[in-house]
């Protein structure tokens, strides 16, 4: 794409439209809860825990998750 904009092969329109889906990118990385970029949301891709292979909403729900696992292995260990 670098080469293609250095030898003016997409024009000027081709430059402006890849300058404007850079700036897109980085509002939505910025802007998004879970810092997804377009091809994410396009996707709607979730996150997914590899370890319990479980597929989670959002990272915040994963987060929630480990949180109760920790607390129940830690009060399996006073008991």
């Amino acid at each position: 794409v670098i080469l293609m904009i250095y030898w003016n092969m997409i024009g000027f329109p081709g430059t402006l439209l890849l300058i404007g889906i850079l700036v897109l990118q980085l509002i939505l990385l910025i802007k998004t809860r879970e810092r997804k970029v377009i091809h994410d949301v396009l996707a709607h891709t979730v996150t997914v825990d590899f370890a319990s292979q479980r597929i989670f909403d959002s990272q915040e729900a994963l987060i929630e998750y480990k949180k109760r696992i920790h607390a129940e292995r830690v009060e399996s260990e006073r008991e």
